[in-house]
């Protein structure tokens, strides 16, 4: 089984000369090689481990923030909130009976 991927998310810690180290099991993976050429994207801002355990990434913050033209922490605070009422069964009750 093929297991290479085209791009993955992974966090990582620069250090005090500004180093960026990428672990060598996600360069096996992205299928790299020492001296190949990549892109990356660096974002200050983390996801909370309610969003990582819901498998929400940066890209789709991204892409609902194009799609909605929301800034980034308006994307993050709504998928924060819709988790938080998806676990809710009056509101989901209320909300299912309001929908019909």
């Amino acid at each position: 089984m093929d297991h290479s991927k085209h791009s993955l998310e992974f966090e990582a810690r620069i250090n005090s000369n500004g180093v960026l180290v990428v672990p060598k099991d996600v360069l096996e993976r992205l299928t790299v090689q020492e001296g190949s050429k990549v892109t990356v994207r660096v974002t200050s801002d983390t996801i909370s481990d309610a969003l990582r355990k819901r498998t929400v990434t940066e890209d789709e913050i991204d892409r609902i923030s194009q799609l909605q033209m929301e800034p980034r922490e308006n994307v993050v605070k709504f998928l924060t909130a819709e988790g938080i009422l998806a676990k809710n069964r009056g509101f989901m009750g209320r909300a299912k009976k309001a929908l019909g």
